[in-house]
This record gives C-alpha cells, structure tokens and sequence, in this order.
C-alpha cells in the first residue's frame, strides 16, 4: 500500500450534521450517523460522502472536544430537531487517503500534522483549520468505505 500526502483542493458541498461535545467514544462517533440516514432515507434524499470532524474545544485545561458527524445530502429544505444542514465550503486541504486496517490512524494523523507544519512557507498556506476524515460511505456498516480512509487538513490561505 503507497500512501502520500496531497494538497488540493475540494468542492463545496451540502450536509446533514449531528454536533456535539465531550472526549472521544467511538461507540457514540458510531450511534451519529444512524439518526442522519433515517432523516435523509424519510425525505427520499441522495446521500454521498460521509464526514467526520473532531476540534479541540477545551477551555481552562479542560480536555472537550467538537464533534460533528456529517453525511453529504442532494437536498434542500430543513433540518429537524437532531439533525442540522449545512454547507461546507470548497476549501484548499491536505489529505492522505489510507487504508486503517493495514496502517493506523494516529500514525497518519501524525505524519500530516508534521508535513504541514514542514511545508507551510514553500507551499503556499497558512494555519491548520479543522481536521476532518472522509469516507464513501458509512464506514461503520462498509467495510470498502472503511478500507477508502482519507484524511483532510483544512488549510487557511
């Protein structure tokens, strides 16, 4: 398996989102997404990529975390009680697409904060925004989305 950093850039698009805070379960990461498809599968909407964006929230030496688990959605209208739309804007990111059974997460994770901290000045961007991971679909009931890991740095210009 070859994995490689690469900076480009990606569209907009439309999502459904369930936010929230706390420190890290992977068990509740995994209960978000459930929610959002009966949403979508209720108004007979497409769903594409599904999203996942952790930011550290922490005030005061408190360890919080924002969470938002997001599924892309060919849709336009309201969202509901749970369940939030919202546009993500085309952005400039750094990425590594990996498989997470062959190669773990915290070393990619790693590797991509250390290749942009290196390369900020000669490629051309500034701070590190969100971090997010991508799938092509629900990489909790597919185990070939799973396999499609890829995560994204948003790059501020």
């Amino acid at each position: 398996m070859t994995v490689d950093f690469e900076l480009k850039r990606v569209p907009g698009r439309s999502v459904a989102c369930i936010a929230w805070y706390g420190k890290w379960n992977e068990k509740v990461v995994k209960s978000k997404y459930a929610p959002i498809e009966r949403w979508a599968s209720g108004r007979r909407a497409k769903t594409g990529q599904y999203f996942f964006y952790d930011r550290h929230a922490g005030r005061l030496g408190k360890e919080v975390w924002h969470f938002e688990a997001c599924v892309e959605v060919r849709l336009r209208g309201r969202g509901s009680e749970w369940v939030r739309l919202r546009s993500l804007p085309a952005a400039r990111v750094a990425a590594i697409a990996f498989d997470p059974e062959e190669l773990s997460p915290r070393i990619v994770y790693h590797a991509l904060s250390d290749w942009t901290r290196t390369h900020r000045k000669d490629k051309g961007f500034g701070a590190v925004g969100a971090t997010r991971e991508v799938y092509p679909g629900n990489p909790w009931t597919n185990p070939k989305a799973w396999s499609r890991a890829e995560v994204q740095f948003l790059l501020r210009e």
